[in-house]
């Protein structure tokens, strides 16, 4: 089957041969590339006409006044001769070498009118971060009006389906990609399947993400597009999409930490085999809404909470002072968000050297370890050493629910075992997990490796409800004295 690929430039010399480095990487060899120039100044062409002899006749070049990016599309479209067409971006490139293979294979011979896949967000000039990440799913009835739809640069169709159905709506300033996804899938009803990996790197900074206000003008186009195809959009659907954009961009103003790709890659698959989705990266099952909502419940529930046990934290403090002289308090560095260190804090239930010679995990029966003292063994059996983390949560270093922290001392083993511990990284750690519920204290490195198991499950399958189950779970075996 053979596969056309469209990359529109205008002054793309910067980053178009990345483009085209990863379209010759391929192993699916049937292709072709049509390069749509706007007529660019900054030698974008010259840069492009240097893998004419590597792309061996399969590239061809057009270099004419257009206006604007989708009229660019549509003309190459036109020029296609290729079964199925796709969009990759000149500042884009493909996730690996079997993206067009895997393609192919869900398309070639198949009742499949489209696909579309996941997508990473990169650092304009440093793509080995990925700053955020599109995780899709399969299309039911009534998506896009639910805030739904593919991520459009990982959005393959059949060359027929343009010539039935017509192309980009250029009357769209930065929404005619989802104008056209909205009419292909949701009104004509074409036969679409959701492929579980990744297919591009998406530098940010392109048009639709260059600022938040472009994200606002994007969406009254998206308004727009649902209205003119015969859909009456509610004002909960923008809501729904664009705070968590807001969000993000505050976040990348704020906060520009970000995440490597090299320990969420191929974890030693050899490159001549196709990359398993199982072992690529997995990305957290809660959308960007859902992430902002979780923030706002933890930092009130922190806030209520550390008002409502303030007296009860005050008699704990004076009580552990009686017992000895040493610090009431006890912080240790633990790794969070993004690897980030953040210190820790505990009420003090140990003695004062229980680390002496260095790092030691707890008793498998965490209330029979020796080196509790009388006090810390009452507080670690009702789990009442863990209240000072409330503060941890205000701040925002941890969350109600997550996984819990780790020190790099023990992180380094486990990452020696299983390198995908770093794919925790990408939410907040936790005051109770999942794996503490079914997992318990871990006192070897095969629970902490069946611990990282729960955690991975937690992370791709994360949401309100199964937060909530935790949150209930939790409370209840702390009321009813049950140690884990």
């Amino acid at each position: 089957m053979k596969i056309t690929i469209i990359t529109a430039t205008l002054n793309s010399a910067a980053t178009v041969r990345d483009t085209i480095e990863s379209i010759l990487r391929q192993t699916h060899q049937d292709w072709e590339l049509i390069i749509e120039d706007g007529l660019s100044k900054d030698g974008t062409l010259d840069v492009v006409r240097e893998y004419e002899p590597r792309c061996k006749g399969r590239m061809r070049i057009f270099s004419e006044k257009d206006e604007g990016i989708y009229d660019s599309m549509n003309r190459a479209i036109a020029r296609a001769t290729g079964d199925v067409i796709g969009i990759l971006n000149s500042d884009d490139f493909y996730h690996d070498e079997h993206v067009l293979e895997d393609i192919n294979r869900a398309m070639d011979g198949k009742p499949v009118d489209c696909v579309y896949g996941d997508l990473k967000f990169v650092k304009a000039d440093e793509t080995s971060r990925v700053m955020r990440i599109w995780k899709g799913s399969q299309h039911e009835a009534g998506a896009f009006l639910r805030g739904w739809h593919p991520a459009h640069p990982t959005f393959y169709v059949r060359r027929e389906c343009f010539e039935q159905l017509g192309g980009f709506n250029i009357s769209f300033a930065v929404s005619a990609d989802f104008e056209l996804m909205l009419r292909f899938i949701e009104v004509a009803g074409l036969r679409n399947q959701y492929i579980p990996r990744f297919f591009v790197m998406m530098r940010l900074g392109g048009e639709s993400t260059r600022s938040l206000r472009n994200i606002i003008r994007g969406n009254r186009g998206i308004l727009r597009a649902l209205r003119q195809n015969g859909f009456r959009p509610s004002t909960m659907l923008i809501l729904r999409r664009i705070l968590p954009k807001v969000w993000a961009a505050a976040k990348g103003r704020l906060q520009p930490l970000c995440i490597d790709i090299e320990p969420f890659g191929t974890m030693g698959i050899p490159s001549d085999k196709p990359t398993a989705y199982a072992t690529d990266f997995i990305v957290d099952g809660m959308a960007g809404y859902e992430r902002c909502v979780k923030r706002v419940f933890d930092l009130l529930i922190s806030a209520v909470s550390l008002l409502l046990f303030s007296p009860l934290m005050i008699i704990i403090y004076i009580i552990i002072k009686l017992e000895n002289d040493g610090p009431a308090i006890f912080k240790q560095e633990r790794l969070g968000r993004f690897g980030r260190p953040f210190n820790i804090y505990k009420f003090r239930s140990m003695c004062l050297d229980a680390e002496e010679s260095g790092p030691m995990l707890s008793h498998a029966n965490g209330n029979d370890d020796p080196r509790l003292t009388k006090v810390g063994k009452y507080l670690r059996a009702h789990h009442l050493d863990e209240l000072p983390q409330l503060w941890n949560i205000f701040i925002g270093d941890m969350s109600l629910i997550g996984y819990r922290p780790e020190r790099k001392f023990y992180i380094d083993q486990i990452m020696k075992n299983d390198p995908r511990y770093a794919f925790l990284y990408q939410i907040r750690p936790g005051i109770t997990s999942y794996a503490t519920l079914y997992n318990g204290y871990t006192d070897t490195m095969e629970k902490m490796l069946r611990r990282l198991e729960l955690d991975l499950y937690y992370l791709g399958h994360r949401s309100w409800l199964m937060d909530l189950k935790i949150l209930v779970l939790t409370f209840l075996k702390i009321i009813f004295g049950k140690t884990f």
